[in-house]
């Protein structure tokens, strides 16, 4: 169940888990949800799996917001990408933030579910084009979505040897959560 706090910013932990698989624990995956809107930080193996255990419609998910990519933090987003399409986000592309390198990643998925689009799209179920595509924004440091309601800031995190990793710092009603992904003390 989602939470219904009365707060500007819910967060939600979808996994914790590390590259390694663990059946205790889904990749890492977070979420971030003010008002009806809702953010997800890395998609991590089995993130739609445990998103399947909310309340949250997938019309409201505003963006995926990746800290790095490696695999761990990625090996979801294929499932989270064509599940949501689906489900609810059928007449919006998904919107995807991440570092360089996120745009190929984005066109390898488009590339891997183009069969399944296909069908999906033009054949059985008829669902709208414009949600089985994807609009990819690369991340640099700085503010990288403002709605008027949430403010997402993106800064950089040390997680060497990797370049272009990411935190993101959500502002909503006075709230202020801040998400590193992996990084070290910096």
């Amino acid at each position: 169940m989602t939470p219904t706090f009365a707060s500007a910013l819910i967060v939600l932990l979808l996994g914790t888990g590390y590259p390694r698989p663990d059946p205790e624990r889904a990749g890492p995956s977070t979420v971030v949800i003010a008002g009806d809107a809702w953010f997800v930080v890395d998609a991590g193996r089995g993130a739609t799996m445990r998103l399947a255990a909310t309340d949250l419609k997938y019309a409201n998910l505003r963006g995926v917001f990746l800290t790095h990519l490696h695999s761990d933090h990625t090996a979801g987003l294929p499932d989270l990408f064509n599940t949501s399409w689906q489900f609810g986000r059928q007449t919006a592309p998904l919107e995807l933030y991440g570092p360089r390198g996120t745009k190929k990643l984005a066109n390898a998925m488009l590339d891997f579910f183009a069969e399944d689009i296909h069908w999906r799209r033009d054949v059985l179920e008829k669902h709208p084009a414009a949600g089985a595509t994807i609009r990819t924004h690369i991340v640099h440091e700085g503010v990288v979505y403002d709605d008027g309601n949430v403010k997402i800031t993106a800064f950089a995190v040390d997680h060497r040897p990797v370049v272009n990793a990411f935190g993101y710092r959500f502002e909503s009603g006075g709230k202020t959560v801040v998400i590193s992904g992996d990084t070290r003390p910096n």
